[in-house]
């Protein structure tokens, strides 16, 4: 559990963290078979494509998806979580540097993906900026 701390205290310093309301599907609705519980020292690294939360397929022509994806590793969400229920999760966007990245700002709301399943769906609820972004800004102003 130390290194779990540890882990998120790194995270922090590098990465925003996004808290957001999620819905994951039930399997019936075409979502996951079994729930995800990022506080069990299992990495789950879906994938995510800014969107009205409530799509539920992938945009598709004869090569494969046509939507940007954008990957994301959740650090926290609700004990115990059923899928089809709403929960707060957190997570962090690694590549968030990257130009084409969206700003997952309070309000955006997008799908969650496993290859082209659509496993949830979410909007953004609060993005606390990396303290290495705090540090630098103290230091600049």
């Amino acid at each position: 559990m130390a290194d779990m701390v540890l882990m998120l205290e790194q995270i922090e310093v590098e990465f925003p963290v996004v808290t957001a309301e999620i819905r994951f599907l039930t399997e019936r609705e075409g979502g996951r078979r079994t729930s995800i519980d990022p506080s069990s020292g299992k990495i789950y690294r879906p994938h995510f494509v800014v969107q009205n939360r409530t799509t539920r397929k992938a945009k598709m022509d004869g090569n494969g998806c046509t939507e940007q994806y954008f990957a994301m590793t959740f650090i926290d969400g609700p004990k115990n979580y059923t899928n089809g229920e709403s929960g707060l999760f957190r997570f962090y966007c690694p590549y968030w540097t990257h130009p084409e990245h969206p700003d997952m700002v309070a309000g955006t709301q997008f799908t969650v993906r496993e290859g082209g399943t659509i496993v949830a769906g979410g909007t953004v609820i609060e993005r606390t900026e990396p303290k290495s972004n705090l540090h630098r800004q103290a230091s600049d102003g």
